[in-house]
């Protein structure tokens, strides 16, 4: 037989290879509508993060407290070279002091914005600061620079102070003062506050206290850098899904349906940056900038994340139940069409369409059980007509049944997933081998033909 006769006999007779090679073509179809549905996910996220970010514009974004810092300016001398001389010129500098002791109480009281469809996190945060700055060590780290303490400023930077609200107040030492916007003459462009001091030379020495009261504004997040030789940090809100956040997690931490409590207990010689210095000032803020420890006010659900990771197993839905049916025309002889192949695969493709739609409305979870009932009983109604018999369509209907449940599992478990699925798998090969081990693949005119050696 030449190869051109064995392909017309393969093809006339409906060769399992061919139909196997034909329900691969259609898998490889489906993937245009799930490329689609994955770019509308992406669209849809988009969408909201868009939503988010108008309305933390307008009410506060994360917030991140550094401070309290007292920054004392002074002249240092630079050589500059003029023509073919070098000079000495004096040029404006200045040190920045960190307290010898922060105590942070932070108070989170939180609620859920909605901006359309979309749900924001937002917060307004009772904050209360104490401790105290020792001048005798300032005076030691400063050695011979002739510091200015007349102009010296107490400074908090706030990284969005705009939506600071209610009365704040400062007690220096005994002395109430005001609160001045912008961070300072010695950290110009920084957002926050300052006071100045106006200390005088001859009367630093010993400790210099201070308490701060204020009330803050913000989303998604609230941090604290440990700007403290000893900083002792304490939160405490009304939010029950926290994600803790920073370089240290909390040394205690309390969880309930009623919110949460944490604190921290960060030494100096776990920072990364000292008490004091007196050049490169950027560069040190920015370490304390990514040294904050605090609390994110994740969503519990992440509606649009659990659906892209859904979307990722679609291969496996759809192949396993082709596979199904598969099964029954080589087992019970019925003929199924490459359009009625089509059709269940749209269905199959239509639950993730499905599920986002509804899961912006009524959150994932009520999302994916209404969705996964629509498509099991539209196929399985389907499947009624297609392989003629009301047991073999519910054979088809709980298998599918059992995928959205197996796959429901897999979404929910982080750790196992990668473990479980690989295990679901080699349990379904299996299930497919032993139901096809009797089957004639030679004799492609009787697909449930059994082998002559088991006769």
């Amino acid at each position: 037989m030449t190869g051109a006769e064995m392909k017309s006999k393969l093809i006339q007779n409906n060769h399992p290879f061919i139909r196997i090679l034909g329900i691969i073509l259609l898998v490889l179809l489906l993937q245009i509508p799930i490329f689609q549905i994955d770019g509308l996910v992406s669209e849809r996220r988009y969408t909201r993060d868009n939503a988010i970010a108008e309305v933390t514009r307008k009410w506060g974004g994360t917030q991140v407290l550094q401070g309290p810092q007292i920054i004392v300016p002074f002249l240092e001398e630079v050589e500059r070279k003029d023509n073919t001389s070098w000079k000495l010129e004096q040029r404006r500098a200045y040190a920045t002091f960190l307290p010898d002791n922060l105590n942070a109480d932070v108070k989170i009281d939180s609620e859920i914005r909605h901006r359309g469809i979309y749900g924001i996190p937002l917060y307004r945060a009772q904050i209360d600061m104490s401790g105290h700055f020792d001048t005798e060590k300032m005076i030691q780290a400063a050695g011979t620079r002739k510091l200015l303490w007349d102009q010296a400023q107490f400074v908090l930077v706030v990284s969005d102070p705009k939506s600071v609200s209610g009365e704040s107040t400062l007690i220096l030492g005994d002395e109430p003062r005001t609160l001045e916007a912008g961070a300072g003459e010695g950290l110009a462009g920084r957002n926050g506050f300052h006071v100045p001091l106006s200390m005088k030379s001859d009367s630093v020495g010993g400790k210099f206290t201070y308490k701060l009261n204020f009330e803050l504004g913000g989303s998604d997040g609230f941090y604290v850098a440990p700007v403290g030789r000893r900083s002792s940090i304490r939160m405490e809100s009304d939010w029950v899904d926290p994600s803790f956040q920073g370089n240290w997690l909390p040394t205690q931490r309390v969880m309930n349906n009623e919110g949460f409590s944490a604190s921290w207990e960060i030494p100096y010689l776990g920072r990364s940056y000292p008490q004091s210095w007196f050049k490169g000032n950027s560069e040190q803020q920015r370490k304390i900038d990514t040294s904050g420890v605090g609390v994110r006010l994740a969503l519990p659900l992440d509606t649009y994340g659990k659906t892209e990771r859904s979307i990722k197993y679609e291969l496996i839905f759809i192949g396993l139940t082709f596979i199904g049916f598969w099964l029954f025309e080589i087992l019970s002889g019925v003929r199924i069409h490459p359009l009625q192949y089509l059709l269940v695969g749209s269905a199959v493709c239509m639950f993730y369409l499905l599920l986002l739609s509804l899961a912006e409305h009524v959150g994932f979870l009520a999302a994916y059980f209404t969705a996964a009932s629509m498509v099991v009983g539209l196929v399985t109604a389907y499947a009624r007509n297609v392989l003629r018999k009301t047991g073999r369509a519910l054979l088809v209907g709980s298998g599918m049944a059992a995928l959205y449940l197996y796959l429901f599992a897999l979404l929910q478990e982080q750790e196992y997933s990668l473990l479980a699925g690989s295990i679901g798998l080699f349990v379904i090969l299996g299930a497919v081998m032993l139901l096809t081990r009797k089957v004639n693949w030679y004799d492609s005119s009787r697909p449930d033909a059994s082998c002559a050696g088991d006769k």
